[in-house]
């Protein structure tokens, strides 16, 4: 009796381990028909430094993915040991099967990519490090590169564009155009795009230019004779009707004055000769241009800087010149110093005329005890 039971244990015993071991066996042959993987050839570069470029066939943006890489080493001739491995951002996450790789052999590495919702190029580039940081121990570098399907990113989503003043003739409008790139990777067709203006301004137009299958600008084309001194605020939107995707511009378009005095506070210095001297710099912002002509003399240097200080015209004297700044002496009488230390705020007005250009400003002068020392240095 006690042997028919044994003989029974014995069995179900067997049985039981047959269906674990071929659980076991279906599951490993599911897993190897659904997962596959990346053959990475790791080259020794420098002693002890092996590393690989890995090329993904494409991620997907706000997306996870995981990816098994399957390295070899087939041309090293000792073992490479793998320590805790570094990557260069969060979005990678790595798993390592094994910590060691034969000579001649293979271990699985198991990466899970996460995109970032805010991803702006098309190109998708991370590494991740194998370094112990001990003598003699090998480093293992990998570049983990891949496209990013359907992505749609202004390379700036943020703009101001400054307007300078300018003599126009009636009837001549004054087109500025500025550019801005997206990208719009497949399988976003640009040519489908939809241009939403949420705030316009009938001085701007808005259009879109392809430049290639995944590249393309929009464009604004301003009309300066119609922005007014508060200018316009501007936000348009690019949508992707199959996918719902979606990028924003804005920004603003200013008026600025094209002349400009630095610095704010002047000082006065006496010069070898004994002379009071005051020094500025005039800036003419508008210079560079396009619309201005090479080479025109009138951008070269300011017509005309009048100065005058407490009530009195100053003599001015430009020392140094070059397209879109001016150097500038200004005079100072000896006579003005008893005016100038009743004033409990002296300033200086300036006036710049350049090319059809006109600016005038006030700058302060060095507080009364501070201008009595400079004098005495």
């Amino acid at each position: 009796m006690a042997e028919r039971r044994t003989v029974g244990i014995r069995a179900i015993l067997v049985f039981a381990v047959s269906v674990v071991f071929c659980i076991g066996n279906s599951r490993t042959v599911h897993g190897a028909e659904t997962r596959s993987s990346i053959p990475v050839v790791l080259r020794e570069t420098q002693p002890n430094l092996f590393e690989a470029r890995v090329n993904l066939d494409g991620i997907e943006i706000n997306s996870n993915r995981s990816v098994v890489l399957k390295l070899s080493n087939p041309d090293g001739n000792s073992p490479i040991t793998f320590s805790k491995p570094v990557a260069s951002c969060g979005c990678l996450q790595v798993a390592v099967s094994d910590t060691r790789l034969p000579a001649g052999g293979e271990i699985e590495i198991v990466l899970k990519v996460a995109v970032d919702r805010n991803q702006k190029a098309p190109i998708w580039r991370q590494t991740v490090s194998f370094d112990s940081k001990k003598p003699g121990d090998s480093i293992v570098k990998l570049e983990i590169v891949s496209r990013v399907n359907g992505l749609l990113r202004f390379d700036d989503d943020r703009f101001l564009v400054q307007l300078y003043e300018h003599s126009v003739d009636d009837g001549d409008p004054k087109l500025l155009e500025r550019r801005f790139a997206f990208y719009a990777t497949e399988p976003i067709q640009i040519d489908k795009l939809q241009l939403i203006q949420n705030q316009s301004d009938p001085a701007v137009s808005v259009s879109i230019d392809p430049l290639d299958a995944e590249r393309g600008e929009l464009v604004l084309r301003i009309d300066e004779t119609h922005i007014g001194d508060k200018g316009v605020k501007l936000s348009c939107q690019l949508r992707d009707p199959e996918s719902g995707q979606t990028a924003s511009l804005s920004g603003v378009v200013v008026r600025r004055s094209a002349v400009s005095v630095v610095p704010s506070i002047l000082r006065v210095v006496r010069n070898e000769d004994g002379k009071l001297d005051a020094h500025v710099i005039v800036l003419n912002h508008a210079a560079d241009r396009q619309s201005h002509d090479e080479g025109d003399p009138k951008e070269a240097s300011p017509i005309a800087i009048e100065a005058s200080l407490a009530g009195r015209k100053l003599r001015t004297r430009v020392t140094q010149a070059g397209k879109g700044f001016a150097r500038v002496g200004i005079r100072i009488p000896e006579e003005l110093i008893s005016q100038l230390n009743e004033l409990s705020k002296p300033q200086m007005s300036i006036q710049v005329y350049w090319g059809d250009r006109r600016m005038a400003t006030k700058h302060k002068l060095l507080p009364v005890s501070t201008f009595q020392s400079v004098l005495a240095e």
